[in-house]
């Protein structure tokens, strides 16, 4: 298991100096008209794009505008040039869905992946970034539903693991895997339980870049780190 780090602007291998950046960061919205999509010149990480005016504290609140046609037909257009990009310069985009976005769940993340079939996308799969504040009672079901529903999924890129925390605006933000229970909405342990059975042969695993070595600690205890 290859262990990776993101940042606000790349992901990278902290154990390969040669080669450090896997992916590039795009900094915007991808669904936001005032700002240009990426060129994709190496492969990319986006998210999977909203139609919500974000919190200041930079959480996205619910938007029934992102989860219907506007935000659909705004997402289909723009991954499908993104797609069409990335074949062209022989890159990948790598989509980040999340619970306020338009990829919002798994299941139409999956229904999306099996209808368009894109040749030069896949997915960073964030299962924590799935839940909402509604969700975590029910937690280690909704994280077991997603690994299993992604276990072996040829789209899927990565695993990214975060703990969560409640941001000012009351939405759910990732923080590291270190995060005291006491601090954390979501704990390491509800997640890495889910995460044990998840076939990761290939995968990278995706850690936030902050504190990597405490976070890698985590994993050890948990009996997740194989091959880190």
């Amino acid at each position: 298991m290859t262990l990776l780090a993101l940042s606000h602007t790349s992901i990278t291998d902290p154990s390969d100096p040669e080669s450090r950046i896997r992916a590039h960061v795009h900094p915007h919205n991808i669904l936001d008209d005032a700002e240009p999509l990426p060129e994709l010149g190496r492969d990319t990480l986006c998210v999977s794009g909203h139609l919500a005016t974000p919190h200041d504290d930079g959480t996205v609140p619910p938007s029934p505008a992102t989860w219907s046609a506007p935000g659909w037909n705004a997402f289909e257009a723009a991954s499908a040039e993104l797609n069409a990009r990335a074949d062209r310069s022989g890159t990948t985009l790598i989509l980040r869905p999340n619970a306020r976005h338009v990829l919002a769940d798994p299941q139409s993340t999956l229904a999306w992946l099996k209808r368009t079939e894109p040749t030069h996308t896949r997915v960073l799969l964030d299962p924590s970034g799935w839940l909402t504040p509604s969700m975590l009672p029910d937690a280690p079901d909704h994280l077991a539903r997603t690994f299993g529903a992604f276990a072996g999924h040829p789209a899927v890129w990565g695993v990214l693991l975060t703990a969560l925390i409640e941001a000012p605006s009351g939405e759910l933000a990732p923080a590291p895997l270190h995060t005291p229970d006491a601090d954390a909405a979501l704990g390491a342990g509800v997640l890495l339980e889910a995460f044990a059975p998840f076939p990761r042969d290939g995968l990278p695993v995706v850690l936030l870049d902050q504190d990597l070595d405490l976070q890698r600690g985590v994993l050890e205890r948990a009996g997740a780190a194989e091959h880190c």
